[in-house]
């Protein structure tokens, strides 16, 4: 019985950490960039010590308002030149219809692939797709969005701008 209570101790304490809030840190990882043929490695912590804030989003292929979501970040970001966007995959595995969904929307930014959910869940993420990640430049999470919809444009841009601070 004891080693059961200490295993289901463990568990929930492993998924207490991984609840995370704004304010909070912004988990650090590195992944290859998917979206490359040099496949180099991309990391959180190195944008921010660019002085870069961060938007991190969440995808599946298969997800419709991510396929909006992703050009509108790119523009958004590519207009603001200090924020970064950093697109990651959550499909199983990365192959012919990720590469061709991110190919068909000219999407130039690192393309991560987290088939096992790894980042995924150190971001809080709980299913719903798009999820984006908000980072300011020092590193703090400044705001979560777990929907895409031409009503939302105006919040989602104010949350980017945001990061620039």
């Amino acid at each position: 019985m004891k080693p059961l209570v200490l295993t289901l101790c463990l568990a929930l304490a492993v998924h207490a950490s991984e609840q995370i809030k704004i304010g909070d840190q912004a988990p650090t990882f590195f992944m290859k960039n998917m979206n490359t043929i040099e496949r180099q490695m991309i990391d959180v912590a190195g944008e921010i010590e660019k002085g870069n804030g961060v938007v991190l989003s969440f995808f599946a292929s298969w997800c419709v308002p991510c396929r909006q979501e992703l050009p509108y970040l790119q523009r958004v970001t590519d207009s603001l030149k200090t924020v970064s966007l950093i697109a990651v995959c959550v499909d199983t595995v990365w192959a012919e219809p990720q590469k061709s969904m991110i190919t068909s929307m000219n999407f130039t930014k690192p393309v991560l692939s987290d088939r096992m959910l790894i980042v995924a869940k150190k971001y809080g993420y709980t299913g719903k797709l798009p999820y984006t990640v908000f980072i300011k430049k020092d590193g703090t999470v400044s705001a979560f969005s777990e929907s895409f919809s031409e009503k939302e444009i105006p919040q989602i841009r104010t949350k980017i701008i945001a990061t620039t601070k």
